[in-house]
């Protein structure tokens, strides 16, 4: 297949390396960052084009790694044109934007597969497997940690661009505690900004969410925005009923940079990555297997296995703790979440 790449960051290199390890050629990058869109066309060999229709037009599988608030024009522009798209998380900065794009590939009847990547992960791949499987009997208490470093690209610490930590680094660990415990039903957070004015600089967030399930169980989410680079740590513990798992980049494998094709070098010129993206210790890294994923679901003609349905989901939940932290109350799920 021809893969066509809306976005020339971090991601969209990251993105690269794993269709070209699966066999798959990336025929072309659009963005309207157009120096971005040259080096990335200079580095890796594709061809740079002028708009996003045509690269949607030349493309059999859209991939968009654009920032997160042009995710509905993208998508929705390659839904109408009838060719399945791999979104990066989180899927939408609205959920109104979120219900567009799916009603979008629904209408169009094209898959549209979401970036959560954590899944995919053999940590927590194994770890989801086992709690589900109900080898922990009755899941109890959740605990999930990840802290990074600010991102370099302004508009990371534009809220109204990219919901700011909870709906950007936070999402990955809001999606894995539902896929794991079941749907949520309450959400309350608070965010830590001291300091900081609206719309300004100032010092990074440290967020906490809590998610109340509807089976009983509980998570504690944890995320951060203040490690200063390049470092970047996660852990988790899942207790239930007949034991305890418990995961932490400290005493496994260190999560480092997953880098692109060619060496590229962050904001302030440094070789560490502008945004923090973490590598697993197993031979398939995994970013090449939930593309890989997303691939063979488009071959067999089956849904992808993580879908627009979960990305909403996945959206509901950040979007609700962002409510939650600015009234200062739990935010009660309307309905069950996916």
């Amino acid at each position: 297949m021809k893969i066509g790449i809306i976005g020339a960051g971090f991601m969209a290199r990251t993105h690269y390396t794993g269709w070209m390890a699966i066999g798959e050629t990336v025929t072309g990058v659009y963005s309207p960052e157009t120096e971005s869109a040259e080096e990335f066309a200079r580095d890796t060999g594709v061809t740079m084009r002028t708009s996003a229709a045509e690269l949607i037009a030349e493309s059999d599988v859209v991939d968009v790694c654009s920032p997160t608030f042009t995710h509905r024009e993208y998508v929705t522009a390659a839904a109408d044109a009838g060719k399945p798209i791999f979104c990066e998380k989180p899927l939408a900065r609205t959920r109104d934007d979120a219900q567009e794009m799916l009603s979008a590939a629904a209408r169009a009847g094209v898959p549209l597969g979401v970036g959560q990547v954590l899944r995919y992960f053999s940590e927590y791949a194994g770890a989801a497997e086992t709690a589900r499987s109900g080898e922990l009997g009755d899941l109890a208490v959740l605990r999930f940690s990840r802290c990074s470093f600010a991102p370099a690209n302004p508009w990371y610490r534009d809220d109204d661009k990219s919901g700011g930590v909870i709906l950007d680094l936070m999402i990955h660990d809001l999606d894995f505690a539902q896929y794991v415990a079941g749907p949520v039903t309450r959400v309350f957070a608070a965010v830590d900004t001291a300091g900081r004015t609206p719309g300004t600089p100032g010092p990074a967030p440290h967020a906490y969410v809590i998610l109340t399930h509807a089976s009983g169980a509980i998570s504690h989410v944890e995320g951060s925005w203040r490690m200063p680079k390049p470092e970047f740590s996660t852990s988790f513990e899942i207790a239930g009923s007949r034991g305890l798992l418990t995961y932490s980049s400290a005493d496994a494998t260190a999560l480092t940079p997953h880098l692109g094709p060619a060496p590229g070098a962050a904001a302030d010129g440094s070789s560490t990555p502008a945004v923090a993206v973490a590598a697993s210790p197993v031979a398939d890294d995994p970013y090449t297997a939930e593309l890989r994923a997303f691939r063979d679901a488009v071959v067999a003609g089956t849904p992808p296995p993580v879908g627009g349905e979960e990305g909403l989901g996945a959206l509901r939940l950040a979007l609700a703790a962002i409510e939650s932290d600015r009234t200062g109350m739990p935010v009660e799920i309307e309905e069950v979440s996916r």
